[in-house]
């Protein structure tokens, strides 16, 4: 005789057989004579059909003090659900998934996304982010009965940095308090009525199917971030700054390949538990033994791997370009020879420069840390967000850049040395003048250092431009982070407040001293003033000023930017054509006054003009293109000083 297990729904079957099975019939075939177990047979018929299908889905996570954390967005989503007697099908399709870091200093401005290869992304029709499809057999008492559950992902890039990290630990653990006094409260009235001891129902798969998928891996280590002193309130302050320095270090990885396998199980039968903590074994055991590839792609040994994969592509343009020529003729064949030495040449030179500014980045970012300077290391995360946004075009500027920084590294390692002690002393008396002293020694060492680090970074940069390699795709936001109402209620997403909050923001953090007060308020709303052409003139008002700012729009053919002769009525529509291309805007603060130094504004009778009569005796005037946008004007300076008037009783 012989024996064998088979799988008849959640039922396993031992089956013993002859050797030579009598009547000529087959033991395959009688396998297939079996009973079903389902206490309901299936005949195909559909009871139920529902097709969901969304454009898009957008889900803002709000952190406390009126902050954006990040931005998910879900586009073209088609969820599916059919049922019959015994049977029912659930099937998910997104075309595109990605979820933003809405925080303003943030490194990356994307914090995942679908990652498409240069094959792909020629195509018009590119693959889903995601597709998921689930068959479940009902009937079945105890367990739950899946004939199919199959998952596949495109491609994922995640990009992290060190204040994004800091601020949603920060979130999680206010929201975690919150949520178990919650929990707590509605608990207490059901422990009166005990839930019944059932055992739990187990899981039986016929067949699971994850298909591979890759991970692409990228950190920053970005200083400053607010709040997150309160975590280390207790350890002393040289031990912050030796562990931020080699966080800064450890935590700058370029786009690090992590790829994990199919996981295909047939026939499986386990409680849900079981099956949960094998899937995750089996993912923990692959990313443990890719670690190796987050150390050939970390910053400070210069990004191993992409140096190698750099100067591979060179050496296979060298090689294959004149091999390709060969095959049409003596013309071509030269003009391969010059195309893959440009390539080899290039390649090598892109390569080696990215890896030495990456190190003196990784470099200048861990020296940083050991200054222990908050406002050092806040301007010095300010500046990096800025020139994100304007990288050197050529060679000339990135030396030019590499002067600056040199130079100013010099400049405040000196400086600090009597400022800082002087600083210490108003804040905190004689043991802040100590702390002072041994800050501007610290610092008289370590920010000269960081400078020249910086400096190699810059040159490197303008270095990279001179050769015409493609550059990785740079990831935008879907939209800039959302405005908030004067006391901090949810409005509606508006482009253009979005748009103008963002500059603000950006003018405030390379506006140094002069502007760092506006810090301290939200925008609340602004209006388009009476201005010349190619510029926008907002008048802005936020929870703690009223300013006058200007806008000099970019010229970016083919968007309608450049033509700028457009009606009175139609000034703003510069501004929505650079908010629709991501456009940088770069804003300049013309005036700016406290709320609390407006005693009164009037409405100019023969004119569109706005006065604001200040407490010191001056005035302040703005002019707008009609008496709508004036008087709306107004209106938002009267909102803006009841509610500081409220805030002064309260």
């Amino acid at each position: 005789v012989r024996y064998r297990m088979l799988a008849d729904g959640p039922v396993k079957v031992l089956q013993i057989l002859p050797i030579q099975p009598p009547g000529g019939g087959t033991s395959s075939q009688r396998v297939l004579a079996l009973p079903p177990a389902a206490a309901n047979e299936d005949d195909g018929r559909l009871r139920t059909s529902v097709q969901v299908r969304l454009a898009q889905v957008g889900l803002s996570l709000v952190a406390e003090g009126c902050s954006e954390l990040i931005y998910i967005s879900i586009m073209s989503i088609s969820l599916g659900y059919q049922a019959s007697i015994g049977r029912d099908t659930m099937s998910l399709r997104i075309r595109h998934l990605q979820i933003d870091n809405q925080l303003h200093r943030a490194a990356f401005p994307v914090l995942l996304r679908s990652s498409f290869s240069p094959h792909e992304r020629q195509h018009a029709s590119q693959p889903p982010s995601l597709e998921l499809l689930v068959q479940r057999r009902v009937g079945a008492l105890r367990v739950v009965l899946y004939e199919t559950v199959s998952l596949r992902m495109q491609s994922l890039e995640i990009m992290l940095d060190t204040v994004f990290v800091q601020t949603l630990v920060l979130f999680a653990l206010s929201t975690y308090a919150d949520l178990s006094g919650m929990l707590a409260a509605v608990a207490k009235p059901l422990q009166a009525h005990p839930a019944s001891h059932d055992q739990p129902a187990k899981v039986y798969v016929r067949w699971l199917n994850i298909q591979p998928f890759r991970l692409i891996l990228s950190c920053r280590s970005v200083a400053g971030g607010r709040g997150f002193e309160e975590v280390l309130a207790n350890a002393p302050p040289a031990a912050v700054g030796v562990l931020n320095s080699v966080s800064a270090i450890l935590s700058n990885i370029d786009r690090a390949p992590l790829e994990l396998k199919a996981l295909v199980l047939d026939n499986t039968f386990a409680p849900p538990g079981m099956l949960s903590a094998n899937i995750s074994d089996y993912y923990k055991e692959q990313l443990l033994q890719q670690v190796y590839r987050l150390l050939l792609s970390v910053e400070l040994l210069g990004n191993p791997r992409g140096l190698f994969q750099r100067i591979a592509t060179g050496v296979t343009d060298a090689f294959y370009e004149p091999l390709h020529g060969m095959m049409r003729g003596p013309d071509e064949f030269a003009q391969g020879v010059l195309r893959g030495g440009k390539s080899l040449a290039e390649n090598t030179l892109f390569g080696l420069s990215d890896s030495v500014g990456k190190v003196s980045g990784s470099l200048g970012k861990s020296l940083a840390e050991l200054s222990m300077d908050k406002d050092y290391l806040d301007r010095r995360a300010s500046s990096a967000a800025h020139a994100s946004h304007e990288a050197p075009r050529n060679l000339g500027q990135g030396f030019l850049r590499s002067v600056e920084d040199v130079s100013g590294g010099f400049l405040k390692g000196v400086t600090g040395v009597v400022t800082k002690p002087i600083q210490g002393a108003q804040k905190g008396g004689l043991d802040g003048f100590f702390k002072g002293v041994a800050q501007g020694a610290v610092g008289l060492i370590v920010k000269p250092v960081v400078g020249v680090a910086d400096g190699i970074t810059s040159a490197t940069e303008g270095l990279k431009t001179t050769t015409t390699v493609q550059h990785a795709d740079v990831a935008h936001r879907q939209r800039p982070p959302r405005t908030f109402g004067l006391l901090g209620e949810m409005r509606s997403f508006s482009s253009s407040d979005a748009a103008i909050q963002r500059a603000l923001s950006d003018a405030i953090a390379t506006g140094g001293s002069r502007l760092r007060h506006l810090a301290d308020g939200r925008l609340f709303g602004h209006v388009a003033c009476y201005c010349p052409v190619g510029t926008v003139m907002p008048f802005v008002v936020t929870t703690s000023h009223v300013m006058l700012a200007s806008i000099t729009m970019p010229v970016i053919r083919g968007s309608g930017i450049e033509s700028h002769r457009t009606p009175d009525s139609e000034r703003a529509s510069p501004l929505e054509a650079a908010i629709a291309t991501n456009a940088y805007l770069r804003m300049s603060v013309i005036w700016a006054e406290p709320l609390s130094n407006i005693g009164a504004w009037e409405c100019l009778e023969n004119s569109h003009e706005l006065a604001l009569h200040l407490r010191g005796g001056n005035v302040r005037r703005a002019r707008f293109g009609s008496t709508e946008a004036r008087q709306r004007a107004a209106n938002f300076v009267q909102q803006a000083l009841e509610a500081a008037s409220a805030c002064v009783r309260a």
